[in-house]
């Protein structure tokens, strides 16, 4: 590991330690790997409109060093869920990758009834 790279895993470190919400129980899901706790810098739950339809998302970033304290995925992708709170999120994209950090959009695929932003089943 490059003197760069250390440097930036110990500033994810940091961001983990100042930021991330160790009082929600993250898991990374990813069949038929055994799931992956981390803890995350959670981003906020946000309502959106595609066709009509009403969706929540939010984004969750956790390091990329699986042998870390604050857990980790080295390479996660769009076939895999994150569990925060046992509620499953479909991972969206992958938004941005440092050497450290990975920031994911995940999407709630359910529908949100437009005249109250309540979730209502299909």
């Amino acid at each position: 590991m490059s003197a760069f790279d250390q440097a930036m895993a110990a500033v994810a470190d940091g961001l983990m330690a100042v930021n991330g919400d160790e009082t929600v129980t993250v898991r990374y899901l990813d069949p038929p790997n055994d799931p992956v706790t981390v803890t995350a810098i959670l981003g906020d739950i946000e309502t959106r409109e595609i066709e009509g339809e009403r969706q929540r998302t939010r984004t969750v970033t956790i390091t990329t060093d699986p042998t870390g304290d604050y857990g980790g995925v080295a390479n996660p992708g769009t076939h895999a869920t994150v569990e925060s709170d046992g509620v499953e999120w479909p991972i969206e994209a992958v938004e941005d990758r440092t050497a450290s950090l990975v920031r994911i959009r995940l999407v709630d695929l359910a529908l949100v009834d437009a005249r109250n932003q309540e979730f209502i089943s299909e």
